[in-house]
């Protein structure tokens, strides 16, 4: 299992998903990380032009928020940056919201 970060509001939702599965799943409750990996996998399946709208879509809303002066443009460079492993402050303000200790698949 690789790690990776995740955003607090989506290992959130993977985690309220793992327990509402559990009354289903006789008493197991998957991990957060095995939620966000059937996710991705089934969005990975579906027709590439619409999930590139549903990513772009997140991360515009996310970096607006975090960065009401800058355009949705720089903000999606922002992203990539800091995805990219780039370092200094816009690759810290895209690692910032990361949930510290979740990983997923």
């Amino acid at each position: 299992m690789r790690r990776i970060r995740v955003m607090e509001e989506a290992y959130d939702a993977a985690q309220q998903i793992a327990r509402r599965l559990r009354r289903g799943m006789r008493g197991y409750r998957p991990d957060p990380a095995l939620v966000i990996s059937a996710l991705v996998m089934d969005a990975a399946r579906q027709n590439p032009p619409s999930i590139d709208d549903i990513v772009q879509e997140y991360l515009q809303r996310l970096f607006q928020s975090a960065n009401p002066g800058e355009s949705e443009v720089d903000a999606a460079a922002c992203v990539v940056q800091g995805a990219a492993g780039g370092t200094g402050p816009v690759a810290e303000e895209g690692a910032r919201g990361a949930h510290r200790g979740s990983t997923a698949p």
